[in-house]
């Protein structure tokens, strides 16, 4: 059992940061194009959340790494809620 526990906690996972996210209808996105602007509602000081799949496992600001984007997390979910929900859309 502690050998399947380990190489669980061994495997890589892809993680993402989500900005914001807005609805659009498909001619708006199709009608982009270079200088174009897509403007959220949400505020740019606001915490951002990082994601495991399609579950939220932490958020965080904004950091600058060298010429990198970084998060600094300042928010963790349960780690027992992350792992009940894997698997499911919630």
């Amino acid at each position: 059992m502690k050998r399947a526990i380990t190489e669980v906690l061994a495997m890589q996972v892809p993680l993402a940061v989500v900005l914001a996210e807005r609805t659009m209808t498909l001619g708006q996105v199709l009608a982009l194009g270079a200088g174009s602007v897509v403007e959220f509602e949400k505020p740019v000081a606001a915490a951002l959340d990082l994601y495991l799949g399609e579950k939220r496992v932490a958020s965080g600001k904004a950091v600058r790494i060298g010429e990198n984007f970084g998060l600094q997390v300042t928010e963790i979910a349960d780690p027992r809620d992350v792992v009940n929900g894997m698997g499911r859309k919630d």
